[in-house]
């Protein structure tokens, strides 16, 4: 079980920036996570992401697949989204996934199905620091199949640090 807040408090030597240019900031986190396309130009893990159904405005159906060290077959998600804006406050987005089946993302033969016990993301004003943004990372994955535990423990604690890095480059580079 995993779970990250990420606060990023402003530098006292750089001007503070507005609300409404902290507003845009959320969004281009939002962005960076849910949209796919996005998604696929900072992940280096994911990949083969696409949403394959989309049930209404704020539910879909995610398959992605994640890249492992040889000779750890790769795994992959068949994952129910759901998403909403403004929620849990104002300015704030919620984005949710857990695993399920369906019948257009089937397991794949050259890959395990892993399962998405719960998984999500928080973006919200933060309510400790002026003008900036609090990211909450959830995610208990059960990465199915056989892999040795040092292994596990190798990239459970490297991953997320490395993974909120490559966001803040990611969402430094969008326009």
């Amino acid at each position: 079980f995993f779970f990250l807040m990420i606060r990023r408090p402003p530098r006292s030597t750089q001007s503070r920036s507005s609300a409404a240019s902290d507003v845009y900031k959320r969004q281009k986190v939002y962005r960076a996570i849910f949209d796919v396309e996005e998604r696929g130009k900072w992940e280096t893990l994911l990949y083969d992401m696409r949403v394959f159904e989309k049930i209404d405005e704020n539910t879909d159906m995610l398959y992605s697949a994640v890249r492992t060290p040889f000779p750890i077959t790769d795994r992959d998600f068949c994952q129910l989204r759901t998403f909403a804006e403004n929620y849990p406050r104002e300015n704030s987005y919620a984005i949710h996934f857990t695993s399920t089946t369906h019948p257009l993302c089937p397991p794949l033969k050259n890959r395990v199905r892993a399962e998405t016990v719960i998984s999500g993301y928080v973006i919200q004003p933060s309510l400790t620091f002026t003008n900036s943004t609090d990211l909450t990372i959830i995610a208990q994955t059960d990465p199915k199949g056989n892999i040795p535990t040092p292994i596990v423990n190798h990239f459970a604690g490297k991953a997320p640090k490395e993974w909120v890095n490559k966001l803040l480059i990611a969402c430094q580079k969008m326009k």
